[in-house]
C-alpha cells in the first residue's frame, strides 16, 4: 500500500480517537449535573419518604398539597432540595434546546448552562416575590401560596422526566432532535395541567375569580412567553 494512503488512514483514525476524547470531555459536566439531580432525589426519597410518595402520586391525588399542609419544619429542607432539582433538570434541557442543533460545547457550554442556571435562579426568584407581593397587597397571601405551590409542584414532577430525556439525548443514539420535541410538549401539558388544577382548588377556597384571571395573565402567562421568546 502506498505511503501516502497508510499516513492519511493514520491521520484518520488518529482523529477519530480524539473526537471521542473530545466528546467525553464535552459530557463530563453533564454527567455531574445529572448525578447532582438523581442524588437530591435518592436524598429526598430516604429522608422524606411519605412526602415523596405523595409527590409521585401528584397527577392522580390531592394528598401532595393536604396532607402535608401543616409540616413547616421539613418544608424548608425539603423545598429547598427539590427545587435544586428543579433547576439543575430545567437548566439543562434548556441548554440542550438552545444546542439543539450544534455539537455539545465543551467548556463553553459549560459555561452557557452556568449562564442558564443563574437566568432560571433569577426569573424564579423575582417571580416568587411578585407572587408574595400581590398576596399581601390584594389580601389574597393564603390563596396565592396553594396556587404557586400546586403549579410548582407539577413542574417538580416535571423535571425526573426531563433529566430522563437530557441523559437520553446526550448518550443514547436516539434523534435529539425528537427527544427535545417530546420534552417539551410533557413540560408544556404539565404546566397548563397544574395551572388549570391549581385553579380550581383555589376557586373553591372563594378567590376573585376576576382577580385570578389578572394575575395569571400578569404573573403567569407573560413571563412564560418572555422567556420562551429569549429561548427561542
Amino acid at each position: 500500500m502506498p505511503y501516502c494512503i497508510v499516513k492519511f488512514m493514520q491521520g484518520r483514525v488518529y482523529l477519530c480517537a480524539m473526537d471521542e476524547v473530545h466528546n467525553e470531555h464535552i459530557t463530563d459536566w453533564i454527567t455531574v449535573v445529572l448525578c447532582a439531580a438523581v442524588l437530591l432525589l435518592a436524598i429526598l426519597h430516604y429522608y422524606f419518604p411519605k412526602r415523596f410518595q405523595a409527590f409521585i402520586r401528584i397527577p392522580l391525588s390531592r394528598s401532595y398539597f393536604t396532607d402535608f399542609e401543616q409540616e413547616k419544619g421539613q418544608t424548608v429542607w425539603y423545598t429547598l432540595m427539590l427545587d435544586t432539582v428543579m433547576l439543575l433538570g430545567i437548566s439543562l434541557f434548556i441548554y440542550l434546546i438552545t444546542e439543539s442543533g450544534n455539537q455539545l460545547l465543551g467548556a463553553g457550554g459549560k459555561i452557557l448552562y452556568i449562564k442558564i442556571f443563574l437566568v432560571a435562579l433569577l426569573f424564579i426568584t423575582l417571580q416568587r416575590f411578585f407572587h408574595s407581593l400581590t398576596g399581601v397587597l390584594f389580601d389574597m397571601k393564603k390563596g396565592f401560596d396553594l396556587f404557586v405551590n400546586i403549579k410548582e409542584s407539577y413542574i417538580h414532577w416535571a423535571t425526573p422526566v426531563l433529566l430522563a430525556i437530557s441523559a437520553l439525548a446526550v448518550y443514547s443514539p436516539i434523534q435529539k432532535t425528537g427527544l427535545i420535541y417530546f420534552g417539551i410538549a410533557v413540560l408544556g401539558v404539565l404546566y397548563v395541567f397544574g395551572i388549570t388544577r391549581a385553579s380550581l382548588m383555589v376557586r373553591s377556597k372563594n378567590l376573585n375569580g376576576l382577580q385570578l384571571f389578572f394575575y395569571l395573565c400578569a404573573l403567569e402567562l407573560l413571563p412564560v412567553l418572555v422567556l420562551v421568546k429569549l429561548v427561542a
